[in-house]
């Protein structure tokens, strides 16, 4: 019994209405179209008689993998009161990349593109530089040991102190 009642409900489900396109095409109103190639959007939707026309991406826009898409996406823009920069500029086939200007690092990273910068770390006089920053790491700064010194920001290596109390034979 349980069969039978099984066996009435799939037949009573709807025909699957989803089209299955090839790869290289977008479905369109129940019809497989060829997608525009990466810099390119489409224009007119294919028809029986006629291909996709498709049109170069323009001013600071951009479509990074083959499409189905009517607009280009938007370049990104890298917010200067961020202190980004740009690391690579927009192209009709790929995003912008941002960066951090001199004396930043990033400090949130989404693939490769910085969103964040932060004020790298100044080792002040009396320090010197552990670990030097990166575009995506701060400085380490360590205080200088006892016996030494370093009278610059930033300064590579600690100096030993002189010593001024030489014996005079008095």
């Amino acid at each position: 019994m349980l069969w039978i009642f099984v066996i009435f409900l799939i037949t009573q489900l709807p025909p699957s209405e989803a089209v299955k396109c090839y790869p290289g095409e977008y479905e369109i109103n129940g019809e497989c179209c060829p997608m525009c190639s990466a810099g390119t959007r489409v224009v007119k939707h294919c028809r029986e008689s006629s291909s996709t026309t498709c049109m170069p991406c323009v001013d600071d826009t951009y479509t990074e993998h083959p499409n189905g898409l009517t607009e280009c996406m938007r370049c990104k823009l890298c917010d200067a009161g961020a202190r980004l920069i740009i690391k690579e500029k927009c192209s009709y086939t790929k995003n912008t990349m941002c960066g951090c200007d001199l004396g930043y690092f990033c400090r949130h990273i989404a693939g490769l593109d910085c969103e964040m910068c932060r004020p790298s770390t100044m080792c002040l006089p009396g320090s010197m530089v552990k670990e030097p920053g990166t575009e995506f790491r701060d400085n380490v700064c360590e205080v200088c040991p006892d016996g030494t010194f370093s009278a610059t920001n930033m300064s590579r290596t600690c100096q030993s102190w002189t010593n001024c109390t030489g014996d005079r034979g008095m």
